[in-house]
């Protein structure tokens, strides 16, 4: 393998809309480049990540290009802009935000500085952040505000401390997360959170570790809620087979393929009908904001006959909502 590419910068921008181009969509070999009608602008100013997570790819590729340069590399601030500005520049165009795909955006002090000096001026449209919780300041994401943030993501992942850094290998508390979003929120910043439920080590004990987490989050919840998907090679999928979770043909690339194929988000399901399922579905419905912080207190944290009887209204009421969100998902997809 070749060393690292430690210069970012000479790495040619992306190609779009060019006369030579053709695409192939519903049916049709079109010529006008439909990415240019989309609203998000989408760039990646960095490359690499510091954490090894080991449901993540990087959990492999560090190691593998270890001594072959500097894993996380950061393109520079005129070079970004430059390529925002060819997009931007491009007739018809429809960019109304941009989304930085780093992995931790402007980390780098100097990078930021410089930043919060070029990008008003330059670009100026409103764009979207990623961050790990342990890597952003509240003062850092006061002053991404005046540069025109509108929404920041991080990833939960687990919604225990304990799967988090024990099975996830991934830093960060609950304790760091719950104050981090709420120093976000009052920034008036909208926040998206990632997080993988189907997890073999979550037990009821650590759900409704997961369900208190998503009662102290600041107010409306989005979320992207995935399903865990075993990567051959994995240091997770290892453990997973290591522990007796899942069996070799359930880490195999034919079987991701065709769980990818369906779909990677979690959706609720009426089977198995057990207390752990049903926790589960009950956090999707919070994370899609179908059910009020209130019910969910006394169906998961008392022992009363009506707390039962809302425990089952809840896990009933999130696989009917389920397969309804499926259907229209399918059907989209029909139409698209």
């Amino acid at each position: 393998m070749r060393p690292l590419n430690q210069n970012l910068d000479s790495i040619p921008f992306p190609a779009y809309a060019k006369d030579s181009f053709y695409f192939i969509g519903s049916n049709q070999i079109i010529q006008n480049d439909p990415s240019i009608l989309e609203p998000i602008l989408a760039i990646m100013p960095a490359r690499g990540c510091p954490f090894r997570c080991t449901y993540c790819v990087n959990s492999l590729l560090r190691p593998m290009y270890q001594n072959m340069g500097h894993f996380n590399r950061r393109r520079s601030v005129p070079n970004v802009i430059a390529e925002l500005k060819d997009v931007l520049a491009i007739p018809g165009n429809q960019k109304k935000i941009v989304e930085f795909h780093d992995e931790n955006f402007g980390i780098d002090e100097s990078w930021l500085s410089e930043f919060e000096t070029l990008y008003p001026k330059e670009i100026g449209l409103p764009f979207k952040v990623q961050y790990n919780p342990t890597l952003v300041k509240s003062s850092t994401i006061g002053r991404l505000v005046n540069c025109g943030l509108h929404r920041a993501k991080f990833g939960i992942e687990a919604g225990t401390d304990q799967i988090r850094n024990q099975v996830f290998k991934r830093p960060g508390k609950n304790s760091q997360i719950i104050k981090l979003a709420h120093e976000i929120a009052n920034y008036d910043v909208k926040i998206r959170y990632d997080l993988i439920m189907d997890i073999p080590y979550d037990t009821e004990d650590t759900l409704k570790e997961t369900i208190g987490l998503l009662l102290q989050l600041p107010k409306p919840l989005h979320f992207n809620l995935y399903s865990l998907q075993y990567f051959p090679y994995y240091p997770l999928t290892q453990k997973a087979l290591t522990d007796g979770h899942i069996q070799e043909d359930e880490a195999s690339v034919d079987t991701l393929a065709q769980r990818l194929f369906r779909t990677w988000g979690f959706a609720p399901k009426l089977f198995p009908l057990t207390k752990r399922q049903m926790l589960q579905n009950i956090i999707w419905l919070m994370a899609f904001g179908h059910t009020p912080d209130g019910i969910v207190k006394d169906a998961v944290f008392t022992d009363s006959l009506a707390a039962k009887i809302k425990f089952a209204y809840l896990n009933l009421k999130s696989v009917f909502l389920g397969k309804i969100r499926e259907i229209k998902r399918v059907m989209n997809k029909k139409i698209a």
